[in-house]
């Protein structure tokens, strides 16, 4: 009941429109990758993190999507080392991304903050 509200609850006089239809927007400009992460902060979707190429080089570029004006920005690249499958969210205008790694017998959790535009 809850997903029905919230699906019919978003639409906007476009989506009224092409409700069931793929819309084509920008293009993205980056590297293609796999395992990539992302949160969103308002009306900005972020694409970071994942990997691309043969030998899986580990990225750690920031995207940031504004869907107002239906465009890619990069953003200044996270201060840590690239990763991949690692958890996007957002909290109180702040998206974080959270990896984790074995050392061990430890559980070692890596949190990286964006403060957003």
């Amino acid at each position: 009941m809850l997903a029905i509200v919230c699906i019919a609850g978003s639409c906007t006089d476009e989506d009224e429109y092409t409700q069931g239809q793929w819309m084509k927007k920008a293009s993205y400009n980056g590297v293609y990758r796999a395992y990539a992460s992302g949160f969103t902060i308002g009306n900005y979707g972020y694409l970071c993190g994942g990997f691309y190429g043969a030998n899986k080089d580990y990225l750690n570029d920031l995207w940031e999507y504004d869907m107002s004006r239906n465009s890619w920005t990069q953003c200044a690249d996270m201060p840590v080392a690239g990763r991949k499958a690692a958890v996007g969210f957002a909290v109180n205008g702040k998206g974080y991304i959270t990896d984790r790694f074995r050392e061990g017998r430890l559980l070692v959790l890596l949190c990286s903050r964006y403060l957003g535009v």
